[in-house]
């Protein structure tokens, strides 16, 4: 009875983790809604995260409390956006101010 007991929690547990998890979808584009490839998306806090495919689109398992996704690309600002109970979350990011300097 012990062992059907623990069987039965653990089947719950790894239920529970299962729908607990949720993916979040969508597409990163620059000021001039050109898809932008490339792009790192990745869960604040976490080592969870994918990058953008050539037609800027990405999507992403997110874990369990996850709240919000950092965008960042080589010579643009990077980008936090809250997750909430959003499915799709479509960026736009911003060319740097900043300047690269010659080696």
């Amino acid at each position: 009875m012990r062992k059907f007991t623990l069987s039965g929690f653990a089947v719950f547990f790894l239920l529970f983790q299962a729908f607990a998890q949720r993916t979040v979808s969508g597409r990163v584009t620059d000021d001039a809604s050109k898809a932008l490839s490339g792009v790192s998306v990745l869960v604040k806090g976490t080592t969870v995260g994918t990058t953008t495919n050539e037609n800027g689109s990405y999507s992403l398992t997110l874990p369990s409390g996850a709240k919000s996704l950092l965008f960042s690309r080589v010579d643009f600002e990077t980008k936090e956006l809250s997750i909430g109970n959003n499915a799709t979350l479509n960026v736009t990011l911003i060319l740097s101010e900043k300047a690269l300097t010659e080696v």
